[in-house]
């Protein structure tokens, strides 16, 4: 009897456990976005430039991408770096497309990842 009873109490202890680590976490909604006050420094042009060839490779067809905006998310608790939300426009002929990428960045690391593209309805 005393077994069972301590099986119940490691699943409950495990349950509130992940319970508590998953509140933790922010979902993109809920990112604490903050404008990007020099838009013009050397690193946050990089950014953008990545953005931009990745939606262009993504597309594969003659459309070239161009930057809408950029704005840099504050540092989330469950991120080791930095989010950056760019909105970039896709324009062939008379159709346009809007994109939005979230890319992420870790300090000290030059690797760039973007770890989601959607297209808002």
């Amino acid at each position: 009897m005393a077994r069972s009873g301590f099986l119940v109490f490691c699943l409950v202890s495990s349950l509130l456990i992940i319970g508590a680590m998953s509140s933790v976490r922010l979902s993109l909604s809920d990112t604490p976005w903050q404008p990007i006050r020099n838009l013009k420094d050397e690193h946050i042009l990089e950014i953008a430039e990545f953005a931009v060839k990745y939606i262009n490779k993504e597309n594969g067809s003659g459309a070239q991408a161009v930057l809408a905006s950029l704005d840099k998310a504050a540092l989330l608790p469950d991120c080791d770096g930095f989010l950056y939300r760019v909105a970039v426009t896709l324009a062939e002929e008379q159709t346009t497309e809007s994109y939005e990428a979230v890319i992420s960045e870790k300090p000290g690391n030059k690797f760039l990842g973007i770890s989601n593209t959607v297209l808002p309805q």
